[in-house]
């Protein structure tokens, strides 16, 4: 693990930052040992920041082959690359603090180090306002230029199409879950039998990763960010703006949150026929894309009780999506 006497001389030596780290969170790997820590760092009368630091076997998680197919270094230097663009196009997101030699990471001893501002805001803020202007924002992310040399997000044609096997897999050992397994892998074709114009998409828009602020709203957590298809971080919004604090589904569906979000995207970007077309399937997608790559994750022991409790989730998940598509089309029609 980088120990946090260590931390501290990196980012006096390599950024010029001096102050109190807290602890905000850690992952261990299979063998226990951290492979991610996150800090914020308190700058005396300065600036706070978000300090990331990934050991290299981060990479060797299971699930990182689904998340993307480059690199862990690769992989973080496209997020570094993305926060600096977003900054240039002055799209309120966190911004990337470069080391005194001008380099987007810090490598030092197995682990890559990232330093990006402290966005203060209010989480998980679930007023109608906040979800309207969330969608506005989001709306304007899919009228950015593209990027030339941006990398995919998490959701790339080429890793959804690889996961139809995995997803295989378990709907033949899985008597019971084969219903809601054929839906999966209905979704997962239809959203890669469908073409249209890639934007710069978030991935993982929902509450936690929404700060309502000052000035605005702003989404932090770009992981899953890169090119994609708009229509999906739409959808992703549209189920996940229903969730409860902590990521709970919740019993009954809010329709005005659907209403919110729809009306606030539209100020900013218009669906195309397509994109209304997907929508349906979009909305569901989210929670299926989260089942399929539970079948990844636990195709070698597909009897556990993580992949059923997971599984018990992308079903209800499913639910809400029925209840919103109709509210979110007749939306659409306005």
């Amino acid at each position: 693990m980088v120990e946090r006497q260590e931390l501290s001389w990196l980012l006096r030596q390599e950024y010029g930052l001096d102050g109190k780290l807290h602890l905000l969170h850690s992952v261990d790997g299979t063998d226990g040992k951290q492979i991610l820590v996150m800090y914020r760092l308190d700058i005396p009368h300065g600036h706070s920041w978000i300090i990331q630091a990934y050991h290299e076997t981060f990479a060797q998680q299971p699930i990182f082959p689904w998340i993307t197919d480059n690199s862990l270094l690769r992989w973080l230097e496209h997020r570094a690359a993305l926060l600096s663009f977003l900054e240039q196009q002055k799209y309120p997101a966190p911004r990337l603090r470069l080391t005194q030699n001008q380099k987007m990471l810090c490598c030092h001893n197995g682990w890559f180090l990232s330093v990006s501002s402290f966005i203060d805001g209010i989480a998980e803020d679930m007023s109608i306002e906040t979800l309207s202007s969330a969608a506005t924002y989001l709306g304007s992310l899919h009228q950015l230029p593209l990027p030339s040399n941006i990398s995919w997000s998490w959701w790339n044609p080429s890793l959804m199409a690889r996961a139809q096997e995995p997803l295989d897999h378990v709907l033949s050992n899985r008597e019971d879950l084969k219903d809601l397994l054929h839906t999966c892998s209905h979704l997962l074709q239809s959203v890669l039998q469908y073409v249209g114009p890639l934007s710069l998409v978030h991935g993982d828009c929902w509450l936690p990763n929404l700060l309502r602020t000052k000035e605005n709203v702003a989404f932090i957590d770009w992981e899953f960010a890169g090119k994609g298809y708009a229509v999906l971080d739409l959808g992703a919004f549209l189920l996940k703006g229903q969730y409860l604090p902590g990521g709970i589904l919740p019993q009954k569906m809010i329709p005005q949150r659907v209403q919110a979000i729809v009306e606030g995207y539209r100020q900013r970007r218009q669906l195309s026929e397509e994109e209304i077309a997907l929508l349906p399937d979009a909305i569901r997608f989210t929670m299926a894309w989260r089942g399929i790559l539970a079948c990844a994750r636990f195709s070698s022991n597909i009897r556990t009780s993580g992949i059923d409790a997971l599984f018990s989730r992308v079903q209800q998940g499913l639910q809400l999506a029925n209840d919103i598509i109709p509210i979110a089309l007749r939306a659409l029609q306005y």
